[in-house]
């Protein structure tokens, strides 16, 4: 996919964005465009990643950490292999999307041949973040449904595309923004 990245972030700037792009955000968006370019992606397809991590990184457009309290992270123990009390706040939400629960810290870790259960920082890196988001986005390794499932010759369906990372939480308005981004691609 060829990206003119100029009349990208000027559609970006005007449709999306409430407030002028700091240099991370740019930095961000230069990233993951290069990262998109790299790959034989349907433009529908790369719009929806895009809208994922503007929705899933509150607009920062790097890998971050789910923020909380120490009782906040609580109710994430007994379940998804959080066994050990503080498993819930060592596995919390961290990335583009938030990879969450131990289960997915060591599925995702032997899928990528790194060790994300003794290191679970490492989720931040840019790199990790981006190896995650499309093996769980192409590959429906976060909820059982792909990009493909919503984005088909058949199909577009940018509402319902939010089940791949979740219950459709924000459904419509992660639409919005991937409707403008694929207007901006």
């Amino acid at each position: 996919m060829d990206i003119n990245k100029y009349r990208f972030f000027v559609i970006v700037q005007k449709n999306i964005a409430e407030k002028t792009l700091d240099q991370k955000q740019k930095d961000g968006f230069k990233y993951l465009l290069a990262k998109i370019e790299g790959l034989d992606l349907d433009k529908r397809w790369a719009a929806y990643i895009i809208a994922t991590v503007w929705h899933d990184t509150l607009c920062a457009m790097q890998p971050i950490s789910e923020k909380g309290s120490l009782r906040h992270f609580n109710n994430y123990e007994n379940c998804n292999g959080n066994i050990f009390l503080g498993d819930g706040f060592l596995y919390r939400g961290r990335g583009y999307v938030p990879l969450v629960w131990k289960d997915n810290y060591q599925k995702f870790g032997r899928l990528l041949g790194i060790d994300l259960l003794g290191d679970p920082e490492v989720v931040l890196n840019p790199e990790i973040a981006w190896k995650i988001l499309i093996a769980g986005m192409t590959g429906g390794l976060f909820t059982g449904d792909n990009l493909l499932k919503y984005f088909n010759d058949v199909n577009t369906d940018w509402i319902e595309a939010r089940k791949i990372i979740n219950n459709s939480d924000d459904g419509e308005q992660i639409a919005e923004h991937a409707i403008k981004f694929y207007e901006a691609l």
